[in-house]
């Protein structure tokens, strides 16, 4: 994998991700790793809706659209934004 001229490689999956922007977070939670995503941010409008119950379970560091659980103290181990 690549980013910005940049070779980047994993030993394993990331343990804990955030995601900085809604393509992002709708991309993670589709691949269905939202009990690794350490919290998201962003998100200008509402969650798709088969993505809804996932996007609840997900720690929000700013601006929910819907209800659920907030964190400001997450440690990502990934950083995931277009």
């Amino acid at each position: 994998m690549s980013s910005c001229g940049q070779g980047l490689s994993f030993s394993s999956p990331p343990e804990r991700v955030i995601t900085l922007d809604h393509s992002s977070t709708e991309t993670l939670l589709a691949l269905g790793p939202q009990d690794r995503m350490a919290g998201t941010s962003n998100l200008k409008t509402t969650v798709a809706p088969q993505y809804k119950a996932a996007y609840d379970s997900v720690p929000v560091a700013r601006g929910r659209r819907s209800a659920g659980p907030t964190s400001s103290s997450s440690t990502p181990r990934w950083n995931a934004s277009t």
